[in-house]
């Protein structure tokens, strides 16, 4: 099965007027979202220093960097995008996949977009759907154990898919972009193991990879050919063989994966959603007061409880080991009410009381659930004066069977927008929501980045 070359027939022969209508709508609210939780991610742990020191190598000013006040090469910005888009964990999930797609898929079309001019709205959300559903796909049709982050390694495919469908490679150029990208794709889950912010940065690779790689194949650079299916191809190598043809091409071209991704509630790992969820279904109905529990404990799958279940504990990075922890972030539910960005800065997760509530949560594997599901999880409180409080979640919120609302939407842009390196206006905030949930309209998408220096 020539697998590549169908997904670059695909790719090179999309067009906006053959993409639904609804998944139109659900694209322009994703790249919304992902600009929104982008402002924000420009205030996170490392990434000034990491922004001055992508200055500092040079080079044209290609494209928008968010909140960052200057343009830079194409690779650069698509890297600098998507490391702010996905810093706090907020970004959009494909569940299926446990993937973030437009953090990668948005940022190399932007950037590949701004280096060329004159990329109207109609093919500017063509390529972030293309891309964001390529990443989608190769994530959800994986059958093998996490081992890989699939956001860089399947999404550096999507970033490839979308700079070459903004650049108008045919189908040989695309599927050389997607050859010469597979050379770069790399990140593995070691360092969400081990609390390293370069976990925060890995979507950023995978742009910055996609957007160089679209750009060497328009330039003549030839690539690999059986990019997925050949004997050292990407589904053999990274994945031991292990994935669903059908799923991944059934399709394909005509049905887009865009529109089941989730917009998160909560910036944190995913994992942990719906423990985050269960605890302020708790906090919310029960009377009683959070000192008053004695023991939690929290019901998830195989895959949820190695991720995200184990003690917290704070070594190199506070902001990540806080995302990427069921007890941190459920202590937080509880006691807060809510579970927001605030509740991730440094100063306030290394406060003692945190640290102190969150060894009274425990994570256990519920083998009930399928080894790899993230949607569902039981929690069971146990107090002082012996009640037992429990709720289960089935299908966590922003999930498509359990969605967030557009207003929704709007208001989290709003605070992410607020929580960003620098200051913009209500109506400045206004004019970038109108402009982004008007892309089609736009006969250069330049029009839109202009407004997110």
């Amino acid at each position: 099965m020539e697998i590549s070359k169908t997904i670059a027939h695909a790719v090179a022969s999309s067009r906006y007027e053959n993409i639904p209508e609804k998944t139109i709508e659900n694209v322009k609210l994703g790249i919304t979202d992902a600009i929104g939780v982008g402002f924000a991610g420009t205030a996170s742990s490392g990434y000034e220093s990491v922004l001055d020191l992508t200055k500092g190598f040079g080079g044209r000013p290609d494209a928008a960097v968010l909140m960052g006040g200057v343009r830079l090469p194409a690779p650069a910005a698509a890297f600098l995008n998507a490391y702010a888009i996905h810093a706090y964990d907020f970004d959009d999930t494909f569940d299926e996949g446990t993937v973030h797609c437009y953090c990668i898929a948005f940022s190399a079309a932007l950037a590949a977009a701004e280096s060329i001019g004159g990329v109207s709205g109609k093919d500017f959300l063509t390529a972030v759907t293309v891309g964001a559903d390529l990443t989608a796909r190769l994530a959800g049709c994986i059958t093998s154990p996490v081992s890989w982050v699939r956001t860089p390694t399947c999404g550096s495919f999507g970033a490839a898919a979308a700079a070459a469908r903004i650049l108008g490679l045919d189908e040989k150029g695309v599927l050389n972009a997607l050859g010469i990208v597979y050379n770069q794709t790399a990140g593995n889950f070691q360092c969400a193991q081990d609390g390293g912010l370069v976990k925060n940065m890995l979507p950023g690779f995978a742009a910055e990879a996609g957007v160089r790689s679209a750009l060497m194949a328009r330039a003549g650079v030839s690539g690999a050919v059986s990019v997925f299916e050949g004997p050292y191809g990407f589904f053999n190598l990274y994945e031991q063989g292990r994935f669903r043809p059908d799923y991944l091409l059934d399709g394909l071209g005509r049905d887009f994966f865009t529109d089941r991704l989730s917009i998160k509630p909560y910036p944190a790992c995913r994992m942990a959603h719906a423990a985050i969820d269960a605890a302020l279904e708790i906090q919310k109905q029960e009377d009683f007061r959070p000192e008053d529990v004695e023991e939690i404990r929290i019901g998830t799958s195989r895959m949820c409880r190695s991720n995200v279940g184990r003690p917290f504990e704070i070594r190199s990075n506070p902001q990540v080991e806080a995302q990427f922890s069921i007890p941190y972030t459920v202590s937080i539910a509880l006691n807060c009410g809510a579970c927001e960005l605030p509740h991730f800065r440094e100063d306030f997760i290394l406060r003692p009381e945190w640290q102190a509530y969150a060894r009274k949560v425990s994570v256990f594997e519920d083998p009930a659930l399928p080894e790899k599901e993230i949607r569902s999880a039981s929690l069971l409180a146990r107090l002082k004066d012996g009640r037992e409080l429990s709720a289960r979640i089935e299908t966590f919120l922003g999930h498509p069977d359990n969605p967030v609302s557009t207003a929704f939407c709007l208001q989290k842009f709003d605070s992410c927008a607020d929580c960003g390196r620098r200051h913009f206006t209500p109506q400045q905030k206004k004019a970038i929501t109108d402009r982004a949930l008007h892309l089609e309209e736009l006969e250069d998408v330049r029009a839109l980045a202009d407004l997110l220096l």
